[in-house]
């Protein structure tokens, strides 16, 4: 689904570079990485188990270079890399 813009957010039919898609679409992680409908059939071949994670129906794709420490509480520092069973 590379290039594709949510028409349900942005109101527009189309992008500069494709077609648009609704939001439901945008937030499915298959719509990444494999050939569906919503991507014109073709496999965008997104890395989600390396480069990027998906909470499928709840948001956009992110990439795990931008997700940093979070602290919690007292000073106590988590780094959270979701996991396949997330979704």
């Amino acid at each position: 689904m590379a290039r594709k813009s949510d028409i349900t957010t942005s109101g527009q039919a189309s992008s500069s570079g494709g077609s648009g898609v609704v939001t439901a679409q945008m937030q499915q992680q298959a719509n990444y990485t494999g050939a569906t409908r919503a991507n014109g059939n073709t496999n965008s071949g997104w890395d989600f188990g390396n480069n990027g994670v998906m909470y499928s129906g709840n948001a956009y794709p992110l990439l795990r270079n931008f997700m940093t420490a979070l602290t919690v509480g007292g000073g106590a520092t988590k780094v959270r890399r979701p996991s396949p069973l997330d979704h």
